[in-house]
């Protein structure tokens, strides 16, 4: 899970995606799917649509990690 954006890596020997691990940002429909985010601030984005935008911090339950990666093995 990251923010609003993951990237996945090309030219490597393992399968890596990358993206910002400390933030989750959700459309405020997502209230209806989780309701832990019910209740939680709607932000503005200057340049996008309203989100709720909440720190995996406040998720200690979550183990963050700002790189995956899948080790590609006989395939190439």
């Amino acid at each position: 899970m990251t923010d609003d954006a993951s990237y996945l890596l090309n030219d490597g020997k393992e399968r890596m995606v990358t993206g910002n691990c400390h933030q989750v940002r959700f459309r405020p429909s997502a209230a209806e799917l989780f309701p832990e985010v019910h209740g939680l601030e709607i932000t503005p984005r200057a340049a996008g649509k309203p989100s709720i935008e909440l720190p995996t911090a406040l998720l200690p339950h979550m183990i963050c990690a700002q790189t995956a990666a899948h080790r590609l093995s006989g395939i190439f």
